[in-house]
């Protein structure tokens, strides 16, 4: 588990409790980056102009990946 208080002020560094924290690290980023079953890819290609409506699309998907990544 990721403690991110370790470690702490002025102490020794060993690097079995390190390569715990970098490992715990990980696992919470991979778990946040695919954990975002909410917000779907967009089916727009690319245009020269793009609607009102597009561009709506566009934004509400952004905020929905936006709302993912921060947990809320």
């Amino acid at each position: 588990m990721f403690d991110p208080d370790y470690p702490p002020a002025s102490a020794e560094i060993e690097s079995a409790p390190l390569r715990a924290q970098f490992n715990a690290l990980f696992d919470l980023i991979q778990e946040r980056a695919h954990g975002i079953p909410g917000v779907n890819t967009l089916e727009l290609t690319p245009d020269a102009e793009y609607s009102q409506a597009q561009q709506q699309e566009v934004v509400a998907t952004l905020n929905a990946l936006i709302t993912a990544l921060k947990g809320s």
